[in-house]
């Protein structure tokens, strides 16, 4: 559940993260709706507010798309992979994030 304290991400810093266009997290974010927060999919004319869960569910979905996954594949597949949110991100740095703090990356290379 998300905290008032928590970081946020504009569609354009998570983008720029995962390398994809905004149309790309935007359809990602209405197709995995049940698998973010509802930050990322607001009711109304409220931008969308991502948090690091949300974007460590969405790299998880850019390298099965990247692998040639099914949509299919991944949504069967999210129920079953636990995202603690714990990513260090480049969006970290970008204007408008609400980040002051970089954690260790369980992606790291």
């Amino acid at each position: 559940m998300a905290t008032e304290n928590e970081p946020t991400f504009r569609p354009a810093d998570v983008a720029r993260e995962l390398n994809v266009s905004t149309n790309t997290v935007r359809n990602w974010s209405k197709r995995y709706a049940d698998h973010l927060s509802d930050g990322a999919n607001p009711k109304g004319n409220t931008e969308r507010a991502f948090n690091r869960r949300d974007i460590e569910v969405l790299h998880y979905i850019n390298a099965h798309v990247g692998d040639g996954y099914s949509h299919a594949y991944i949504e069967q597949r999210l129920p079953e992979t636990n995202f603690t949110g714990d990513i260090d991100l480049v969006a970290d740095d970008a204007p408008g994030s609400t980040s002051d703090t970089t954690v260790e990356s369980p992606h790291a290379g």
